[in-house]
């Protein structure tokens, strides 16, 4: 169901106060798993000159570069590295315009005492793990965004004040029965879920470029791993012991995926398996993977009652990321903004 993907309320405001220092790791949904995030308002290491002052405020060059690291790695399962590679003066925009927007939230938040307590946090941690059924399917589809559970913690004090800063000055934007059931019967495509199956893997992970000799000991340390498993041994405990995979604490479980999320040699192999099946070794940019499916779903159409929530979930946050983008237009309308030397 597509609508699950941006049916998080808060997603696209914690998006503002998330950079990227994440690294990629292989072998899991979109090609890419994420690692945490500290925020931009943090010093950053990187270039010192200043790029805009907001109000007296210097931002620099570091940060504007900090928060373009996110969004190409935000993109980064989204499109190819030409196309990536061809949107940068776009993106570069949108971080100078995402370190503005955040630095004047924070200070609006801050004139305004505005506070979130930890059961607000909480609650709403607990909203977003919720709408992704379970804490397994949130962490696969976080990391499709460049984002980690725990960076989702971390941040979501932030965006609790945000939402609370937008909702005094925009208001609430409630949403109707009669809004989602609107909703669903006008998108009838986005609740079509196709087929998906769901698995685990042991990966023995290559850097790009590892050199012969090093591929050859991989390949040689997975063949080993497989006569285990093929003896008996227990799958789930040797990705434990030997996945290179940031999955391997929860015995190499990637959760549920379609197909299109993974890189395609992993998906031709997951897809031919039946349930209970695990397959011999299969290579990817990634690596070695021995892969084993437990459970599969047949494709679908989501009915209304159980689509109901996150049409809500996603009309509501669709709501308030307008009222943010008009609250913001306003910040920055009566800001004294002074561009200087913006990253080209």
């Amino acid at each position: 169901m597509k609508v699950l993907k941006v049916s998080m309320v808060l997603i696209g405001i914690l998006g503002l106060f998330l950079a990227g220092c994440a690294k990629e790791e292989g072998g899991e949904q979109a090609e890419t798993r994420q690692g945490g995030a500290e925020p931009v308002s943090q010093a950053s290491p990187g270039d010192p000159t200043v790029a805009v002052i907001v109000d007296g405020t210097e931002i620099t060059n570091g940060q504007i570069e900090e928060e373009m690291g996110r969004l190409m790695q935000q993109m980064g399962g989204q499109m190819s590295p030409q196309q990536l590679e061809s949107m940068k003066g776009v993106l570069k925009q949108q971080a100078t315009d995402n370190v503005i927007n955040r630095m004047l939230l924070e200070q609006a938040i801050e004139d305004e005492g505005i506070e979130a307590t930890q059961d607000e946090i909480d609650e709403r941690m607990a909203q977003v793990t919720a709408q992704f059924g379970s804490g397994e399917e949130m962490e696969n589809r976080l990391a499709m965004m460049g984002m980690t559970k725990e960076t989702l913690l971390s941040e979501m004090g932030n965006a609790v004040k945000v939402e609370k800063l937008v909702d005094k000055h925009a208001g609430d934007s409630g949403v109707t029965d009669a809004q989602v059931r609107e909703y669903y019967d006008g998108n009838p495509a986005q609740f079509q879920q196709p087929e998906r199956i769901k698995a685990s893997h042991i990966l023995f992970g290559l850097d790009d470029g590892a050199a012969p000799e090093m591929r050859a000991e991989k390949k040689v340390e997975a063949e080993r791993v497989l006569a285990e498993l093929e003896q008996g041994a227990n799958f789930e405990e040797l990705a434990t012991q030997h996945s290179t995979c940031p999955s391997a604490p929860r015995g190499g479980d990637l959760g549920f995926f379609g197909k299109g999320q993974m890189v395609k040699p992993f998906e031709d192999a997951a897809f031919a398996l039946g349930v209970g099946e695990t397959s011999g070794l299969v290579e990817t940019r990634f690596g070695f993977h021995i892969i084993k499916v437990v459970d599969s779903e047949e494709g679908r159409t989501v009915p209304f009652d159980e689509a109901r929530e996150n049409i809500k979930g996603f009309l509501e946050g669709r709501g308030k990321q307008e009222g943010l983008k008009v609250y913001t237009d306003e910040l920055r309308a009566n800001a004294d903004i002074e561009y200087k030397n913006v990253p080209e």
